[in-house]
């Protein structure tokens, strides 16, 4: 009798425990939610200015939303997982069908663009990639949107109302970069512990010639917090659907191009932004350059510098090469 009056005493201090651990979560949250509303609320002298008036492009899509949402018939938390799925299908499968067809054909200064030029992955890798892709869309996507859509309503997510005004889409914009760059520099940078690594950021890394595919090859573990890392910073703001949208698409373009295998931008042009060729020495040498939107947080914390410093070393640099090589044919 004394055991076991022992053991449930025993089991109601640790369900108090984690009771006690998810309400100092939920309070942290709680704590962020307002503290970035209160950072980045709109000052009372521009409300209702010239300043904070809708565009009439806005209007008009404003208008058309809520024109649709108020005739579909469906439910929002179906309208959400469909939007969520759809930007999936419209983004990551055309622009990796172009991206396929410029690796298989030249077109003009190809080759100034392209990061290793001459190298390719590995075919069985790229196929298995993609057929994870297809059922991850089919399946994870949807399913973890139904998942997390009742977060999403209880900090205010936005469906049935007007487009907010241009400040507010701006502002809930620029949290969401904030967020994802920051805890996405962490979430990287943990991932690449030794204790973490080989269990899960490893499979991401067996790419070490970047295409497009690869920015959606992961661990199902990495899969779900890079997810939910991308959608923080306007889950907590509780931004208006088509602002999520409008993020989630800017950043799945941003990711699928800095797994491209190309460089567009000018060097002296892309400090600021992580980019194709700061993203692929991260996959050739797998040190540093964490970063995800900006080079920030790189800087910040010195993880850059292995980079920098072989883009100034006497060692053989894949594009400093290719670019040798290139210029003396245009000559």
């Amino acid at each position: 009798m004394v055991l076991l009056c022992n053991t449930s005493s025993h089991s109601l201090d640790s369900l108090c425990i984690h009771q006690s651990y998810l309400l100092l979560v939920f309070c942290f949250f709680r704590l962020i939610t307002h503290t970035c509303r209160l950072c980045f609320a709109i000052p009372p002298v521009f409300r209702g200015s010239v300043f904070v008036t809708m565009l009439p492009e806005i209007d008009f899509i404003s208008g058309t939303w809520l024109s649709f949402i108020n005739n579909s018939g469906l439910s929002d938390r179906m309208i959400f997982v469909l939007g969520n799925t759809a930007i999936v299908y419209l983004l990551f499968w055309p622009i990796n069908i172009l991206l396929y067809f410029s690796y298989q054909y030249d077109f003009p200064g190809k080759k100034r663009f392209l990061i290793q030029p001459g190298l390719k992955p590995d075919p069985e890798l790229v196929k298995k990639n993609i057929k994870e892709n297809i059922v991850s869309h089919i399946f994870v996507v949807p399913l973890l949107s139904a998942g997390i859509y009742d977060i999403f309503v209880y900090f205010g997510m936005k469906m049935r109302q007007p487009l907010p005004s241009m400040p507010i889409i701006l502002r809930d914009l620029a949290v969401a970069i904030f967020f994802a760059d920051l805890l996405g520099y962490w979430l990287h940078r943990i991932l690449h512990h030794k204790s973490i690594y080989k269990y899960v950021h490893k499979k991401h890394h067996e790419y070490k010639v970047n295409v497009g595919v690869a920015s959606i090859y992961a661990h199902p573990v990495e899969e779900f917090f890079t997810n939910i890392v991308a959608v923080f910073g306007n889950m907590i703001m509780g931004s208006h659907v088509l602002v999520l949208w409008l993020w989630l698409s800017i950043r799945l373009v941003e990711a699928i191009f800095s797994h491209s295998g190309y460089h567009f931008l000018p060097y002296s042009l892309s400090f600021p932004f992580t980019g194709g060729d700061f993203h692929e020495y991260h996959h050739t040498h797998n040190v540093g350059n964490f970063g995800q939107f900006f080079t920030f947080w790189d800087w910040f914390h010195g993880t850059d510098k292995p980079y920098y410093e072989f883009l100034q070393s006497d060692k053989y640099c894949y594009y400093k090469e290719t670019e040798k090589a290139v210029n003396k044919k245009v000559e």
